[in-house]
């Protein structure tokens, strides 16, 4: 074989191996965008929940709730977001015998969680001589969003939220309290808040979303982690602009300035119990003494108790913190309801 036969050889042999690799180049870039794609539409796009996929399916309000919402449910509060978006909150004041409060309590929900959800809880702390704002976060409820916020968009609204309630009472202290993703949301508001608030209420938050959505895909779901998470890291950064890490709540608290009461269900298959603990040694300050909730944080977890139900599951221990944590940090009369 001479040399211009071992060339021409060479170079198909070089072609052929170039269209190969080009070949599994382009197939590994289209299962990494439909993965993407999928793990987008799933965990970061806003949800489409069916009636038939609610727990609170079959339950209406009673004939007593309805004319408790008529009587101090008064109206619906929005803002406008530096992206364009409206968001939306239900705002219920105090009862009349306490009608110059100036305790508020900013009140979010998970992803499923909306009205009849958080009903019993807006109820009690209305009781309690709270004004409440029911927020819904971007992409949830009647609030406009294509996605979810992840805390990472959620915590800006929040102050945004703050500083609404600011402008309605100068006076105003206020408990960020929120649940699953919104509690993780408060938590990355944490290190800008603004002197009127004075404490948040985490129930059932995760510490970084890549390392929730990790355990959901190994745990709860039986998925490879890899090439999901990377799939859909590509497709949250390209399309909302930040990484799953961004919605970092455990770093977030490092830098925190305000006292915290963290709830977490001990059975949570959701968000795993171990990242309440991590929270809580990430959240600076001093535990408090026992018997009190008058310490830089708190933890409770509550044995046996599934995601975001540690007040059903112990509500005397939940209501007992609570309480107390709420009269020290707003300045509420001590007794309970």
């Amino acid at each position: 074989m001479n040399a211009a036969e071992r060339f021409r050889r060479a170079r198909v042999l070089t072609g052929m191996i170039l269209l190969a690799l080009t070949a599994l180049t382009v197939t590994v870039t289209i299962l990494l965008y439909a993965c993407g794609q999928g793990m987008y539409d799933a965990f970061i796009a806003r949800p489409d929940v069916a009636p038939e996929d609610s727990p609170l399916t079959g339950k209406t309000f009673s004939g007593e709730r309805l004319a408790w919402r008529e009587l101090y449910m008064e109206e619906q509060w929005t803002i406008r977001t530096a992206d364009g978006l409206t968001l939306v909150s239900e705002y219920t004041r105090p009862p009349e015998e306490r009608e110059d409060s100036h305790a508020w309590v900013l009140l979010a929900s998970g992803i499923h969680g909306r009205e009849l959800y958080l009903e019993d809880m807006v109820i009690d702390l209305h009781r309690r001589g709270c004004h409440v704002l029911s927020v819904h976060l971007r992409a949830h409820g009647a609030s406009e969003g294509d996605a979810l916020g992840l805390g990472y968009r959620d915590k800006t609204d929040i102050l945004s939220w703050v500083r609404r309630v600011e402008t309605a009472d100068p006076e105003a202290k206020i408990v960020l309290y929120g649940f699953s993703s919104a509690a993780a949301a408060m938590l990355m508001a944490a290190p800008e808040a603004p002197p009127s608030v004075t404490g948040i209420v985490s129930d059932s938050a995760f510490t970084r979303f890549d390392q929730e959505l990790n355990y959901l895909l190994r745990e709860r779901y039986g998925l490879p982690v890899f090439p999901l998470t990377l799939a859909g890291n590509l497709a949250c950064y390209r399309a909302q602009g930040f990484w799953f890490g961004d919605a970092d709540a455990k770093t977030a608290l490092e830098t925190a300035r305000v006292p915290i009461l963290f709830f977490h269900g001990g059975a949570d298959d959701y968000v795993p119990p171990e990242m309440a603990g991590e929270l809580y040694e990430a959240a600076p300050g001093n535990p408090p003494l026992e018997g009190s909730s008058a310490g830089d944080k708190t933890l409770l977890i509550v044995p046996g108790a599934s995601h975001c139900r540690a007040r059903d599951s112990d509500p005397d221990a939940y209501w007992a913190l609570l309480n107390s944590f709420l009269t020290w940090r707003l300045r509420l009369d001590a007794e309970s309801p």
